[in-house]
């Protein structure tokens, strides 16, 4: 990634929400999670709650509570087992997908080290989780750990360093 290339994608950081995201960042570790908390509303707009963990929040934001408070993250594969299994006990709705999507986004959000599985993310590094495979957890395991990978490729790339200095000037 050249210098231009560089300008180009934090240019459009710039115009989406990245101070958000560092609200919720520096707050998630001590944030009330209650459903009237600024927290809750402010983590539901930035990630557009939706989809089954959408209809279910309380079952979201109780994972992330318990996740929070652990010593160690679980493995995505063993965090998106006890989350889906913590939405089928509440909904007996059998879909994983938006449950590895939000998965990831909690994992994240209290690791930043780690990737979330999204749209632009699994394009960008041409990945993606086959739908209709039986094995979903699996599947969506052995994608979050290309794309972990192939992050972390990309960050020990020569242009990395220069990347993150601009961005950290861009958005202390």
């Amino acid at each position: 990634m050249d210098d231009e290339a560089i300008g180009r994608s934090l240019d459009y950081l710039s115009a989406h929400p990245v101070a958000q995201y560092a609200w919720l960042r520096r707050r998630v570790h001590n944030a009330d999670l209650s459903p009237s908390s600024e927290f809750r509303k402010r983590f539901i707009r930035f990630y557009q709650l939706r989809g089954v963990a959408g209809k279910n929040p309380d079952v979201l934001f109780g994972f992330l509570g318990d996740l929070r408070g652990r010593a160690q993250l679980p493995t995505f594969a063993d965090a998106l087992r006890e989350f889906a299994s913590r939405l089928r006990d509440t909904t007996n709705d059998q879909k994983l997908r938006a449950e590895a999507s939000f998965t990831s986004k909690v994992l994240a959000i209290l690791d930043p080290d780690l990737p979330t599985i999204d749209r632009n993310l699994l394009d960008y590094f041409d990945l993606k989780i086959r739908r209709h495979k039986t094995e979903r957890i699996e599947e969506a395991a052995r994608v979050y750990d290309a794309l972990y990978l192939r992050m972390r490729e990309d960050l020990a790339s020569p242009w990395w360093p220069q990347a993150r200095q601009r961005f950290d000037e861009l958005f202390p």
